[in-house]
């Protein structure tokens, strides 16, 4: 879900460069299985990485909270706790 006009591919790239999902993948690759994480941001959520990070912690069976410029975001089993309101 992207307001820019660009070419899909252009949009896939910019997509994969989101600091969270980099963040994600760094704290999945470091800590043993199961852990729960914290990712704190100054910017807010976009709608594709609060998705991709529901999924992440339902397929991984973490714990991940976010905190990006206006809350917290505690996904668990897929689930947000802001009830998807970003």
């Amino acid at each position: 879900m992207m307001a820019q006009n660009v070419e899909e591919l252009t949009k896939e790239e910019i997509l994969l460069g989101h600091s969270e999902k980099l963040a994600i993948a760094f704290g999945i690759m470091s800590t043993p299985p199961g852990t729960r994480f914290l990712i704190v941001k100054n910017l807010r959520v976009c709608a594709d990485c609060h998705v991709f990070t529901g999924l992440i912690s339902k397929i991984e069976e973490r714990e991940i909270v976010a905190r990006d410029s206006s809350r917290f975001h505690h996904f668990k089993d897929g689930v947000c706790s802001c009830g998807n309101y970003w």
